[in-house]
């Protein structure tokens, strides 16, 4: 006799039947005995009931993968422009029998952070039960490199030349079809002689971060120019005594284009009568230049 996907079967052992009643799903099942082909014996009917419960699994840990490098047991990883995938692994289960659970939240690509979770369809998998479990992960941001041009070269000391001058900085160890752009802070453009410090400041992708060292220095410097002495415009500096007035002058040159150098002169800038003179130059220019003799 068979009920509910029970089996029944006898034997004797000692002048006594035994019935067995046999299941292996999960399940209530109920049995009953009315009677059996034998007229020496009678029989009282009987029936009677028995559970085979759900066999409770659980998540024992996750499988990590990122389509080139995997392992378990990890939970964070630094972006690299693939997807990580998260596969919990399931323990409990009987002999070689397996389940697929239901995951979510399991894979990513971007840098943030994540909870996957992984329940069982128990609708489908009858002989087992599950409580749904999360596990937290995270992508952490790539941290770039950073390389620093002075108008397009790898110099970082020039010379005043009366033109702006712009420092620029390129991302590198970015993921290959990343664009990513570094915003700058400080002295960033700039025209007058000086020493500056231009500094990175955010990167555009979020899935990237500065490094630690986010500054650079940069100089322009001073420009030298000439000064020459004439005397009455005259590439000389004496005169014999003629009773006129003489007169000294002072001119520079090298100087930047579209720039002009107002020279002052102070002390014997004139005379007449024969003696040594002496005259000064005492304002040159702004700041931009360095005064050199000729």
């Amino acid at each position: 006799m068979t009920d509910n996907g029970c089996t029944v079967s006898d034997g004797t052992s000692n002048g006594k039947y035994y019935i067995y009643f046999r299941a292996v799903p999960a399940g209530s099942y109920k049995v009953g005995v009315s009677g059996f082909n034998n007229t020496d014996y009678s029989l009282v009917p009987a029936d009677g009931s028995f559970e085979i419960k759900r066999r409770e699994i659980t998540v024992s840990g996750w499988n990590w993968s990122d389509g080139t490098d995997a392992g378990n047991g990890v939970y964070s990883f630094v972006y690299n422009g693939r997807t990580f995938t998260l596969t919990p692994v399931a323990s409990g289960l009987v002999g070689e029998e397996s389940v697929t659970l239901t995951v979510s939240n399991n894979t990513g690509v971007n840098a943030t952070n994540y909870i996957a979770r992984a329940s069982l369809d128990e609708s489908v998998y009858t002989n087992y039960k599950m409580t749904a479990v999360t596990q937290h992960w995270t992508i952490t941001k790539k941290e770039i490199g950073i390389t620093w041009t002075l108008d397009g070269k790898d110099s970082f000391e020039l010379i005043y030349d009366g033109t702006n001058h712009t420092i620029t900085a390129e991302a590198t160890g970015v993921v290959s079809g990343d664009e990513t752009g570094i915003t700058l802070g400080g002295n960033v453009t700039e025209k007058s002689a000086g020493s500056y410090t231009a500094e990175a400041t955010a990167v555009s992708n979020g899935n990237y971060k500065l490094p630690s060292d986010v500054t650079k220095s940069w100089t322009i410097k001073q420009r030298a120019v000439v000064l020459a002495w004439k005397l009455d415009g005259e590439n000389k500096l004496a005169v014999e005594y003629d009773s006129a007035v003489h007169g000294v002058s002072a001119s520079v040159t090298n100087v930047a284009t579209g720039d002009s150098l107002a020279v002052i002169l102070t002390g014997d800038a004139t005379a007449t009568v024969k003696g040594a003179y002496k005259a000064c130059v005492r304002n040159y220019g702004d700041g931009q230049f360095e005064l050199h003799f000729g």
